[in-house]
């Protein structure tokens, strides 16, 4: 039987265009079926934690430089309030400076849209995600029951959290939205009464409805988030066997870090007794940021870790 899918091949005065439509149209079938995708129908090669890993790694391919290094943490570090990413910066040519993480907001805007100059240095981060993933790692192995209970209930509090805020937001432009409705009828009445030209009616009219497709965009990313908040699910099993999979890590490569870490987001520097402290946040593959995993840098010291608090301890 003929498929009406393939009758654009078919053309009368061309024999062999003829015949190639008459041969799709019978084996139609046949093609869908071969490139149908049918899932999880056969025990995988490799597993989904590091099929995952992989692709991450894909998605992040490090540029090098414009002196031909590859920064270790491209693509990974973001600035906590304005969520740009961090540029590398090398150390300058006379050997002066320290290679270092920029806010790329800083660097390229201007006004009202430009950043704060807050930066961390690549040797801090390293040690820093380095430290701090050790201590991940023995926790994990090592109370494996309490650290799937404290990612559970860090994971829902920071969802619900989240969700809250969201609603709210949408809540807010959903009335505004509706006001401006109530405002363009109400222009409109004025102006067919005559109380308002028909000049000033449109240049009013104009301004609200530009405001209301505004909100109407970003209502519409907000609904996105909601979802996706909804459909986030904690896979702590895929990051034990991660956990399992390797010991603690002697220095930091591209293949762990990309393997552990989702995410870094860096705080804007602040100072207590004439030492600097800077927050970090640091987001793992599976699981994403719990209480071990937000740690405080000290850059003008020793360069150690500490707790976002020295009071409260993670483990006991």
């Amino acid at each position: 039987m003929k498929n009406s899918t393939f009758s654009c091949f078919y053309f009368p005065k061309h024999p062999v265009s003829a015949a190639v439509s008459e041969f799709y149209s019978a084996n139609f079938g046949l093609y869908l079926f071969i490139y149908t995708r049918f899932e999880n129908t056969h025990e995988a090669i490799i597993d989904f934690e590091l099929w995952s890993t992989v692709q991450k790694i894909r998605e992040h391919r490090r540029r090098p430089t414009r002196t031909g290094e590859t920064a270790l943490f491209s693509g990974l570090v973001f600035c906590y309030d304005c969520g740009s990413p961090l540029t590398y910066n090398r150390a300058r040519a006379d050997g002066t400076g320290r290679n270092r993480y920029v806010c790329s907001r800083y660097r390229t805007s201007r006004g009202e849209q430009k950043c704060e100059a807050h930066y961390i240095t690549e040797a801090v981060l390293t040690n820093l995600v380095l430290e701090n993933l050790r201590q991940v790692i023995s926790y994990a192995r090592d109370y494996e029951d309490e650290f799937i209970q404290q990612i559970t209930n860090d994971s829902l509090t920071e969802q619900l959290k989240q969700q809250s805020a969201i609603n709210h937001q949408l809540d807010q432009q959903a009335r505004r939205i509706r006001e401006i409705d109530t405002i363009i009828q109400r222009l409109y009445e004025d102006n067919i009464s005559g109380k308002l030209s028909d000049e000033r009616f449109s240049r009013m009219s104009a301004s609200y409805e530009q405001e209301q497709k505004e909100l109407e965009v970003t209502t519409a990313e907000l609904e996105a988030k909601a979802r996706a908040y909804e459909q986030h699910e904690v896979n702590v099993k895929s990051f034990l066997k991660l956990v399992k999979r390797y010991t603690e890590p002697e220095q930091l490569t591209p293949e762990i870090l990309h393997m552990f870490v989702e995410k870094i987001i860096v705080h804007s520097a602040y100072r207590v007794a004439s030492q600097r402290y800077q927050q970090v946040d640091i987001y793992y593959n599976f699981v994403g940021q719990f209480d071990l995993s937000v740690v405080t840098a000290n850059t003008k010291t020793s360069g150690k870790t500490k707790r976002r608090s020295d009071i409260q301890t993670f483990a006991n």
